[in-house]
């Protein structure tokens, strides 16, 4: 019998959505200074996300 696979989508889903909104809410509630800490951040943080996610969907693909 073969193995059934887990997907992965609903984990990366869930942390896109719930980084956006984060990000969201300190732009919305923060200060000037802070909006610009946090657009920084957030798109360093975006370029880290966009790279893990991109790892891990080349791994599923090699796995299929």
């Amino acid at each position: 019998m073969a193995k059934s696979k887990k997907s992965n989508k609903g984990l990366i889903t869930g942390l896109i959505v719930g980084g956006a909104i984060t990000g969201v809410a300190g732009m919305l509630l923060g200060s000037e200074e802070n909006r610009e800490k946090t657009k920084e951040m957030g798109k360093k943080a975006g370029n880290v996300g966009l790279t893990l996610i991109q790892r891990i969907l080349k791994r599923n693909k090699g796995e299929e």
